[in-house]
């Protein structure tokens, strides 16, 4: 029986005018399949217990943060009930601007893996009709617009939470070089609920574990891991069209520094380019103790340029170059002006990187810039 009441509970609310924005959307699991959330996670705190205690002493914090305007203007935000405004607050943390029209790949993931997910909620608060702060302490929410709508459905789990905290984990999947940004401002969110007055503390934290419960779910779904590969590649795809085009070019007689060039493409997603010397250096040529070796006569010449196989017949397309190569007598190797002279690197940013025995690279990096005032120079780094 108490399976029925809670399957029509389910099809009560997803009929209800807070879903008709999603009518057209097609679960990527149906709620019959997703994990019952009254099995998977503990009964709400009981009202004489210490876990309830930190609940009533989080809710007094929740009303000192609405005295800070700029905090409780984002507590307002977030109590917004709608897929575009929750998606609005992470487009700065997620570093793109989402929307059906601009992002329809990553729109039609997110909008559809919460309201695959949303149902979870349901039957707990069902279960547990837990009274909500605001309705326990009899004052008003914060929104308090929201307040008819709000009281006696219960308030655990949390509906905001759960979609906030999916929402990050999505969207980490897709660009996980902000994670910790996605994920600080899913935390946000959560907290939210608790300084609107909507939540518990421990409705909140729950919540955050339901939504986990719920992204493990969707990972069983073809459709869903379809649907993710699209937005990463919409994403790809739109982030490279801003990125600023870098190339890491670089000169390596060991391979010490093409390994750290390697590197370095992959952390700016770059592409690679060797300078070659056209006559290749032997270890006889590398050896520094010996005055007479290849590489301490080109040294010891200022005006030593050595030969390099071709050229980078595309550096116009690059919009910044780093420059790479072993420290040599302090500075770089003359090939590496060979390179630079051999090239037309105006309207680019020049960064140098270097491997190094014991120097810095700061004295390399502004010998090039002292021979060649004409271009713009950026940062340098040592990579040893």
């Amino acid at each position: 029986m108490i399976k029925k009441l809670f399957l029509i509970a389910v099809v009560a609310l997803m009929t209800t005018p807070l879903f008709a924005q999603q009518d057209t959307i097609i679960p990527f699991i149906s709620a019959d399949k997703l994990p019952d959330l009254i099995k998977c996670l503990p009964a709400p705190p009981a009202f004489d217990s210490p876990e309830f205690s930190y609940d009533v002493i989080r809710y007094q914090w929740g009303k000192t943060q609405r005295l800070n305007p700029e905090r409780a203007a984002i507590a307002r935000r977030d109590a917004v009930w709608s897929y575009e405004a929750l998606l609005a607050e992470f487009n700065v943390p997620f570093g793109l601007n989402m929307s059906p029209t601009e992002t329809p790949e990553i729109w039609k993931l997110l909008t559809t893996s919460m309201y695959t997910t949303d149902p979870m909620r349901v039957a707990p608060k069902a279960f547990y009709h837990r009274l909500r702060p605001f309705e326990m302490y009899e004052e008003h929410l914060l929104s308090p617009e929201t307040e008819a709508e709000l009281s006696g459905e219960g308030s655990y789990p949390s509906g905001h939470t759960l979609r906030s905290w999916l929402a990050a984990l999505i969207l980490a999947e897709i660009n996980p070089a902000r994670a910790d940004t996605l994920f600080a401002r899913g935390w946000m969110y959560s907290e939210s609920r608790v300084i609107e007055g909507a939540h518990w503390q421990s409705d909140v934290d729950a919540s955050r574990v339901a939504a986990s419960i719920g992204y493990a779910a969707l990972q069983t779904s073809e459709a869903f891991r379809a649907q993710m590969a699209k937005a990463q590649k919409e994403f790809n795809t739109l982030t490279h069209k801003t990125m600023k085009k870098t190339l890491i070019v670089y000169f390596s007689a060991t391979g010490t520094t093409k390994a750290a060039a390697q590197k370095l493409a992959q952390e700016f997603d770059a592409d690679l380019y060797e300078i070659t010397p056209e006559q290749a250096y032997t270890a006889a040529d590398l050896d520094w103790r010996d005055k007479t070796s290849r590489s301490t006569i080109e040294m010891k010449d200022k005006t030593s340029r050595p030969a390099i196989k071709g050229r980078c017949a595309n550096i116009a397309d690059y919009d910044v170059v780093w420059i790479g190569f072993p420290i040599w007598w302090y500075t770089a190797p003359t090939i590496v002006n060979t390179f630079i002279e051999d090239h037309d690197l105006s309207g680019k940013v020049l960064n140098v990187f270097a491997t190094s025995g014991g120097s810095g690279v700061e004295g390399s990096y502004n010998d090039l810039k002292k021979a060649y005032p004409q271009y713009t120079w950026g940062k340098c780094r040592l990579m040893n």
